[in-house]
């Protein structure tokens, strides 16, 4: 079933629907907008993003397909962004779903407030230069605070994905060195020995294990955000 018929029948079905049943049948939709909208305001709006690339870099860095697993990775992912974000997430837990969800407030004043908490995280985290560059191209004078959502979102988007790189790259640098190191020692050994791949992996792994590389990768996230990094 495609996304309009979906929403032909929910409209029907609410359309059908008494004044009794419009309650439930209003939370029924948001409930479905949530499951739909969600998984892109976490990748755009929140620390996912950055979290889950440079988890996969590392993962790229190792050289395996599988180790982590996907799961594993974007669990990961969610488990450190909600550590970072633990105070906007508890504000909006607090100020806005329960509120909703008990019809205390409207949904124009839940977005309202949502959008406004989101604002003050992600101010907090844009960077200066790239905000400068997309908010010249709208000709927004206002600081990242008061500008347009949808422009601080994009600026943030794009520092994020900058900030992302820039330390997937430097993550991805000492295993290319183990690579090249493993490939010379086994190289002068002779073309009738292993591949080189064979070896790679476990010496990648030991390097990673014994410098404490989740440690140290927890903590750089972590710093990245609570640290004003």
């Amino acid at each position: 079933m495609t996304a309009w018929a979906c929403g032909q029948w929910v409209w029907a079905v609410v359309g059908q629907a008494g004044p009794a049943q419009d309650a439930a049948a209003g939370r029924w939709i948001l409930s479905l907008l949530a499951v739909v909208v969600l998984p892109a305001l976490l990748a755009v709006m929140t620390a996912f993003a950055r979290v889950v690339i440079i988890l996969y870099f590392v993962r790229a860095g190792l050289g395996s397909q599988v180790l982590p697993p996907n799961f594993v990775v974007v669990g990961l992912a969610l488990v450190l962004t909600w550590y970072v974000m633990g105070p906007t997430v508890a504000d909006l837990g607090a100020q806005v779903a329960s509120p909703l969800w008990d019809q205390k407030i409207t949904a124009a004043e839940a977005a309202s407030r949502t959008q406004e908490k989101l604002r003050g995280f992600m101010a907090a985290h844009v960077g200066a230069q790239d905000f400068e560059i997309l908010a010249r191209a709208r000709a927004v004078k206002e600081q990242p605070a008061r500008a347009p959502f949808e422009v601080l979102t994009a600026a943030y988007a794009l520092s994020e994905l900058r900030v992302a790189f820039l330390a997937g790259l430097l993550i991805y640098l000492p295993f290319l060195v183990v690579d090249v190191l493993v490939y010379v020692v086994v190289g002068a050994l002779g073309p009738a020995t292993f591949s080189p791949q064979v070896f790679a992996l476990p010496a990648k792994v030991l390097f990673f294990v014994m410098a404490d590389g989740w440690r140290l990768l927890f903590d750089a996230i972590v710093r990245g955000y609570l640290g004003g990094g």
